[in-house]
């Protein structure tokens, strides 16, 4: 048992002293996990291609314009961006509605995600509109690809508040 134990201890050691830089690390597919992912059809239509060929920038900011476009395609609202989102998700008077609005929970979520779809105008959207390269890798531009993905299945889910 000891023998064992110092065993152990040496390999340890050992994996201690082997750099990062040396420790293999697996390769991932990030175009099949979009394919996993990306589900909504005019999601992918906007980004798949923008993506496979290495536009990662170009992709997100595709990404978002297409859930701006689907909110005003589904409001009917002409305005654009954070303006938009703020307008139509408001807890206080929305356009599309995210849940029943019976609750204070309801109202939390409902201004959660108005909050959410106006910082991914502001802070995703729009630098990448005003810039020609943020420079966005691989996996950080289908993270974002996924969050729009989200907010594509809330703007479906949605309700439209009847006046």
């Amino acid at each position: 048992m000891h023998e064992l134990h110092e065993a152990i201890q040496l390999a340890r050691k050992i994996d201690q002293a082997v750099p990062d830089s040396f420790r293999a690390k697996p390769k991932i597919d990030f175009l099949s996990l979009y394919d996993m992912l990306i589900l909504d059809d005019g999601l992918r239509t906007a980004t798949r291609k923008l993506y496979r060929n290495g536009h990662y920038s170009e992709s997100v900011f595709a990404a978002f314009k297409y859930v701006n476009n689907a909110v005003k395609t589904k409001t009917g609202l002409r305005i654009d961006g954070d303006n938009l989102m703020r307008n139509v998700f408001s807890a206080k008077s929305p356009v599309l509605r995210v849940n029943e609005g019976t609750s204070v929970s309801d109202n939390d979520e409902q201004q959660g995600y108005m909050e959410i779809f106006a910082g991914v105008m502001k802070g995703i959207r729009n630098p990448r509109g005003h810039e020609d390269e943020r420079g966005d890798t691989e996996n950080k531009a289908l993270s974002m690809i996924a969050i729009a993905q989200h907010l594509c299945e809330v703007v479906a889910e949605s309700s439209k508040v009847q006046v």
